[in-house]
């Protein structure tokens, strides 16, 4: 999945409104690969857990702590290199759909495992 992503960003930069788009796409994919990581183990945790809410607990804070996190990483960006246009933003969030498709597919297996416990 990384490396499609990886293909399908760099086919993007080279169109004329996304040029300069590679580092901040970079930056939000190795973010979202180690947060998936991160996730990953903690979904194993709270799936484990005697606290049945524990799973429930878990994604309302990533919920909040990723959104956080994609605000800050675009502000940075956008402060730092202050980009002529605002298309840098589409590839950031076609980063954030994917992983947060794989993430919620991860944690749903997760409390299926826990279901049938």
């Amino acid at each position: 999945m990384t490396i499609i992503l990886m293909v399908i960003l760099l086919a993007i930069s080279y169109l004329p409104p996304f040029k300069g788009i590679l580092a901040i796409s970079f930056v939000s994919l190795a973010f979202f690969i180690a947060l998936s990581i991160i996730v990953f183990y903690l979904g194993n945790a709270a799936a484990k857990s005697p606290n049945k809410n524990r799973l429930t607990q878990l994604i309302m804070i990533l919920v909040f702590v990723k959104l956080f996190c994609c605000l800050f990483i675009i502000i940075i960006y956008d402060r730092l290199f202050e980009p002529r246009t605002n298309f840098y933003v589409l590839p950031f969030i076609l980063i954030y759909i994917v992983f947060t498709v794989f993430e919620v597919n991860m944690l749903s297996k997760a409390n299926r495992l826990t279901q049938q416990t």
